[in-house]
């Protein structure tokens, strides 16, 4: 038999999916449906989040998020 513990999950569960991204479903499946949301699979009826999907999704929202920020407060430039 094959040694599997190397092994790195491709994909989660829904509920999984929620509980990574401290979320309810609705919430899951209107990032599922977004265009620049979550990607997901079908096998048979169960639905499987791409785990490279939730992290991308996570660093567009830290860069957007950092973004608005600096918006806000921009760096004091102060001429000499």
């Amino acid at each position: 038999m094959k040694n599997d513990d190397n092994l790195k999950p491709l994909t989660v569960s829904v509920a999984t999916g929620k509980a990574m991204l401290g979320i309810g479903q609705t919430k899951l499946f209107q990032l599922l449906d977004a265009e620049d949301g979550l990607e997901s699979i079908l096998i048979g009826r169960k639905r499987l989040i791409l785990l490279s999907s939730i992290y991308a999704f996570i660093e567009r929202q830290r860069a957007a998020q950092h973004a608005r920020q600096a918006e806000r407060h921009p760096a004091n430039e102060n001429p000499a």
